[in-house]
């Protein structure tokens, strides 16, 4: 059954709700918007490049977010979950893995040649790759949170970014901060154990947080 319900929601994210299509159109857009603002200035790309991707990333996730609960409360679906066997909170972790698998895993995937367009160095790109990829986790598990909230309210796509955004300040800064580290850098492994423990301690918490703030927004 759980199988069953990360093969539906990874249906939806990938073809139904065009989650993926979405998210990375909207990121290479912007990244190449950007690449052309370098063209036109002489400002050192190589620098602004790490905040550009993360920022952009963040932002493609958020766009891409709404459609997983919103939809389901349309279609009735969302009964369903409350009356499957399934907790509720387990039920989100599949539906914020599928995102994260549909949306941040292309971005990860294609980072590394997008960072040769900022003129990253070889370990830059890889620095910038293993800290998307312990990063995103809790991007997308944020903006579960912030869908689960507002949902059922007119303007949820201004709402939802506004409450969940200082959530993600911690995670955007020892990202940033893993990838203008070195090899040699001690700090590069306290940087990154510090990332792997945010997201850590999101899939440990938000789950529980969404569920109540799902069930309060239905009331």
């Amino acid at each position: 059954m759980i199988t069953a319900l990360l093969k539906r929601e990874l249906l939806l994210c990938f073809i139904g709700y065009g989650t993926t299509s979405l998210g990375l159109a909207f990121f290479i857009t912007i990244i190449f918007i950007s690449a052309l603002a370098y063209e036109l200035t002489s400002t050192n790309f190589s620098i602004i490049g790490p905040g550009i991707i993360w920022t952009t990333t963040l932002l493609a996730v958020l766009i891409t977010a709404e459609a997983l609960i919103k939809d389901d409360h349309r279609d009735g679906s969302l009964d369903s979950f409350f009356m499957s066997p399934i907790p509720m909170e387990f039920i989100l972790i599949i539906k914020a893995l599928a995102h994260w698998l549909s949306v941040c895993c292309p971005i990860i995937l294609i980072s590394p040649l997008i960072a040769f367009l900022f003129d990253f160095s070889f370990q830059e790109s890889i620095l910038l790759a293993v800290g998307l990829l312990l990063g995103t986790p809790t991007f997308s598990l944020i903006a579960m949170f912030g869908v689960s909230l507002t949902f059922s309210l007119r303007r949820a796509g201004i709402l939802m970014p506004i409450i969940t955004m200082p959530f993600y300040i911690p995670t955007l800064v020892f990202g940033l901060k893993i990838i203008n580290s070195t090899a040699e850098d001690r700090g590069l492994f306290l940087e990154m154990t510090i990332l792997g423990a945010i997201t850590c301690l999101t899939i440990a918490i938000i789950p529980f947080a969404s569920s109540f703030g799902l069930k309060a927004s239905i009331k």
